[in-house]
């Protein structure tokens, strides 16, 4: 788990852009994981219609569904969403743009062969 400052810089940031944020708890309302929709290349204008789904689940809740929960109603959200897209120096002036493209979601588990990150190295081949 990130640093909760981090953690809470994101939050903010996602939604001032009017990007979902979403949070999984228990029963005992403990977090078991949280996901969000972040502008990609948030900087630049061009791509504002484009947004990466990041979905973070604790190792001890996984193969629950939790994590198809999240992606299935964080996309039902961007289907109606209209985020905050800024140009880099240009803060003032931001534009509300639909989201058209979501980039590509891949499953990282830190307990896997390479750290979780056998599978982004393959395709990097």
């Amino acid at each position: 788990m990130p640093p909760s400052e981090y953690v809470t810089s994101r939050f903010r940031e996602l939604t001032s852009r009017n990007l979902p944020y979403l949070v999984a708890v228990d029963d005992n309302s403990q977090i078991v994981g949280y996901s969000y929709a972040s502008a990609f290349r948030g900087y630049m204008i061009g791509y504002g219609h484009t947004v990466e789904i990041s979905l973070f689940c604790h190792q001890a809740h996984t193969n629950k569904g939790i994590g198809s929960q999240m992606i299935k109603r964080l996309i039902e959200l961007l289907r109606t969403a209209r985020h905050l897209t800024r140009e880099i120096g240009d803060d003032e002036h931001p534009l509300e743009s639909d989201v058209i493209k979501v980039m590509a979601i891949m499953a990282v588990d830190e307990t896997a062969p390479g750290e979780g990150l056998a599978l982004r190295d393959w395709y990097k081949r």
